[in-house]
């Protein structure tokens, strides 16, 4: 049976998953759309964590975070809403920004760099047609 109200479609969320006794999370089973629970109901697509968020706390400001940092869980206690710049000073006080040769723009990579800065015999342009960077990358 398809879910068609709210209360079914909450009901079967819950049905869809299981709880992490050690987190509390509210870990779903189903379907995912880039690593997040989404459903169909009524015809059209939800996030799970969304929809839970704005019938269990209330509207949603811009986004819905995830302060367990579990994108399948759907646990109200867990989720905070917010704008881009909460959810990106939530990312940087818990160091999973990614910086140094993890971080996806990366050109050198550390050892690259303390050979760089070591040598001083070698000039600007040099250094860089060495390691197929530009110039400001050196400098």
């Amino acid at each position: 049976m398809k879910p068609r109200t709210l209360d079914q479609v909450i009901e079967f969320i819950n049905s869809s998953s299981i709880i992490d006794k050690v987190t509390g999370c509210f870990i779903w089973q189903g379907r995912l759309n880039n690593g997040y629970p989404l459903i169909k109901w009524g015809g059209r697509r939800f996030y799970v964590h969304r929809l839970i968020y704005e019938h269990f706390v209330g509207p949603i400001k811009w986004g819905v975070f995830h302060r367990c940092d579990n994108s399948r869980c759907w646990n109200p206690d867990h989720l905070f809403t917010g704008e881009h710049k909460d959810n990106m000073h939530d990312m940087v006080l818990k160091s999973r920004q990614a910086f140094g040769e993890a971080h996806g723009r990366c050109l050198l990579t550390e050892d690259q760099v303390s050979e760089i800065i070591s040598n001083h015999s070698r000039t600007i342009a040099k250094t860089a047609w060495k390691y197929w960077v530009g110039e400001t990358t050196i400098r």
